[in-house]
This record gives C-alpha cells, structure tokens and sequence, in this order.
C-alpha cells in the first residue's frame, strides 16, 4: 500500500485539534507543551513519521505507557477492583491519527468503504 508523506501542515492540524485535557504518557509531555511549540516541532516530526512509515517500524520508545488503575466498584482495597488504563505518548497518538487519517482517506477515496457496513 503506498501513503502519501505526511506534511507539517497535517501534523499542525493534526495537533490543534487534540483536547488539552489529554493525560501525559510516561515521557510527561503535555498537549499544551506541544500546542506552544507546534511549528517549530512540525517539519522534524514529519520527517521521522515519514521515516517510520517508510521502514515499516515504529520507535519502540513511542511504545512505551503509561499505565493507570482505575476503581470500578465495591472494596477499594482489592486489587480486582480496578481495571488498567493505558496512556500512550503524545506523539504516539499523533502518529496514529496520521495513519488513520490517510487510510481512512485511501478507503474513502476508492469506494472500499460503503455506507451499507456494520460492526456487528
């Protein structure tokens, strides 16, 4: 499958429209961090996103979470009670609404996807 590269211009929007509410991952970058530095950041991001999808490999440093228990219900001292978040790196999810973003348009644009599918 081939992908257009990515430009600076879709990483720019690609992170104005991220939530600020967003948990950091384990490297603690914040959304509002990378919202402040986004055009200075846009160009190197896109060459190593490029790079990447062009390898075919992902930084494993970029696979790294951050994992957070949650209190489902009942006695908050065992254990069971809580379920794990994962929370991903900021550039993680970047780079997977990049991808998304491209395949989605890859589909749509060649008819794959009909408005007939369902999940289930």
């Amino acid at each position: 499958m081939f992908m257009n590269p990515i430009g600076p211009t879709e990483i720019i929007n690609v992170i104005c429209r991220l939530k600020g509410n967003k948990s950091p991952g384990y490297d603690d970058v914040s959304t509002k961090a990378v919202k402040a530095v986004v055009q200075f950041i846009s160009n190197p991001l896109s060459e190593v996103f490029n790079i990447s999808l062009s390898v075919g490999e992902f930084a494993n440093k970029l696979k790294l979470v951050k994992v957070i228990p949650v209190y489902k219900t009942d006695d908050k001292l065992c254990v069971n009670n809580y379920r794990p978040i994962s929370v991903l790196s900021l550039f993680s999810n970047i780079s997977e609404r990049l991808v998304y973003d491209h395949l989605f348009s890859l589909l749509d644009n060649n008819k794959i996807l009909t408005d007939e599918r369902y999940g289930f």
